[in-house]
């Protein structure tokens, strides 16, 4: 699978001075890899005291069976109205496969591209859609390997709208405190468009569900509805909120 990857002089020269660094690692990089790269460096230069330098990583997914297959936490047969047609064969499933690939084989790859001397002090997980739902299940998922999290749009209707229940399950059975300086930021495009009513269920409850067990767990959440986004239009400004606070504070 190939990746992108980008550490702009600026970075470097924060890196230099002793700023600590995160790697943020873009789902989706075929997409989305460009413009959080612009928005890193806009974060990191000028007169915008950031507390970080940044590298990212833009981890290209392929075409839709593969981000069926490898972002969905669960295999399911059911569409976006949460109905299953007449046999329809179960897909995905394959995120923990996934997620265990981007920690042991990608990963040090990309991280061997950064300066001599250079460690990431941090690492976040950016992702859109699928990608969202991706970054979502891998909150909480080993040991703090990925430490901010920003979510555009999450598919929270995959399998027949059971992802954010499983979700709040799965964190439940953590240690209390085991995500304590942990940033989860989640935006959902809210503008109305036909046959998405689960999708939208699904996002007005999300700060409900999780909010009160990722508290538990230590984690900061912020979630927001973006009434004037589309599912089209949604990630950059979630990941414009996101970037800001995580590398200006």
């Amino acid at each position: 699978r190939s990746f992108r990857f980008h550490f702009a002089p600026g970075a470097r020269d924060l890196a230099a001075s002793g700023a600590p660094v995160c790697v943020y690692y873009v789902i989706d990089g075929e997409r989305l890899f460009e413009p959080v790269c612009a928005l890193c460096d806009y974060y990191c230069g000028g007169k915008l005291k950031p507390r970080s330098a940044c590298a990212v990583v833009g981890v290209d997914t392929g075409e839709t069976r593969a981000r069926l297959r490898d972002l969905t936490p669960t295999a399911s047969g059911a569409g976006r109205d949460g109905r299953s047609p007449p046999g329809a064969a179960p897909q995905g499933g394959g995120a923990a496969r996934f997620l265990r690939y981007l920690r042991e084989e990608l990963t040090p790859q990309a991280e061997a591209l950064l300066p001599a001397g250079i460690r990431p002090a941090r690492r976040a997980l950016l992702g859109h859609s699928l990608g969202g739902l991706f970054t979502l299940s891998s909150v909480g998922s080993g040991s703090k390997f990925f430490e901010d999290f920003a979510a555009a749009d999450a598919s929270l209707w995959w399998d027949a709208g059971s992802a954010l229940g499983r979700e709040a399950d799965r964190l439940s059975a953590l240690p209390p405190g085991s995500l304590a300086g942990t940033r989860v930021i989640a935006g959902f495009a809210t503008a109305p468009r036909p046959g998405k009513e689960l999708h939208f269920e699904q996002a007005g409850e999300f700060e409900r569900v999780l909010g009160p067990v990722l508290r538990r767990l230590g984690a900061r959440l912020e979630a927001r509805l973006c009434p004037e986004e589309t599912h089209a239009t949604v990630a950059l400004p979630v990941f414009a909120l996101a970037l800001k606070r995580f590398i200006l504070g």
